[in-house]
């Protein structure tokens, strides 16, 4: 279907955005990729980091709805004293 064609691109995309900061020395990451929990397209984030010594590109990525979600509970559960 011309939607997994569609987002085949988007990902290949997001990965080239991704190699090339990690190529430029790393730093956040923001792209678009396909979310299983919706089975939409979600805005991600990924922080990258280049280990040239390995030739390794290391990243660690979050929806970025999922995070808003558990920052929006964590200052609600202070603000209402439940500091874990």
């Amino acid at each position: 279907s011309s939607d997994v064609c569609s987002s085949d691109l988007t990902e290949r995309a997001s990965i080239k955005k991704i190699r090339v900061a990690s190529e430029q020395g790393g730093g956040f990451v923001h792209y678009t990729w396909f979310n299983p929990t919706t089975g939409k397209p979600g805005n991600k984030t990924a922080l990258v980091q280049n280990y040239a010594p390995w030739g390794w590109m290391v990243l660690a990525t979050v929806f970025d709805d999922e995070l808003k979600a558990t920052l929006n509970t964590e200052m609600t559960n202070q603000a209402e004293g439940n500091i874990q």
